[in-house]
């Protein structure tokens, strides 16, 4: 019986390709699911909004992404949101809501579970973004989802770099 570990994971690369047939960006990711969240991250402006249901009704796009080296165009509704929520044990600003567990919330840095996270503003605590963007003015975390609604292929008469 072997397990398997993130470590075996092989990376593949994908790139946006846009409806005029340029592509831009470069995500190394396991998984089309996982690069579609850093598209929304570089393409998807929260716009001020701060919850993810929201942001799913009023600021969603259409997102494509090309596996390198393919003709395969993967197709994700996403969206984004700016993280109002910390943790009430640690402060930390990487909280995120379970689906199926209870309690609902949890926090990865200090593995405290809740019901309710708190108001980050309300945290008296350091920031937990990395040192190269705490010095920053605006120290909100991204929020990100995408739905998959499916595969394509790129049109056969339609070029796209190869190089990558």
């Amino acid at each position: 019986m072997s397990a398997t570990t993130s470590g075996d994971t092989q990376k593949r690369k994908f790139t946006i390709h846009y409806q005029d047939g340029t592509e831009d960006h470069l995500f190394r990711a396991s998984e089309p699911y996982l690069a579609a969240l850093k598209g929304a991250r570089s393409e998807v402006d929260p716009n001020g909004y701060t919850d993810s249901e929201t942001a799913k009704q009023e600021n969603s796009a259409r997102l494509y992404l090309r596996e390198i080296g393919t003709r395969t165009l993967y197709v994700y509704k996403v969206w984004t949101w700016t993280q109002q929520s910390a943790c009430p044990e640690c402060g930390s600003r990487r909280v995120y809501r379970r689906k199926m567990k209870s309690p609902p919330y949890r926090c990865p840095a200090c593995e405290a579970e809740f019901d309710e996270p708190a108001d980050a503003a309300d945290v008296d605590q350091e920031s937990d973004l990395p040192e190269w963007l705490s010095d920053s003015d605006d120290d909100n975390i991204t929020g990100a989802e995408a739905t998959g609604l499916g595969k394509s292929k790129v049109p056969e008469g339609e070029q796209f770099d190869k190089s990558r």
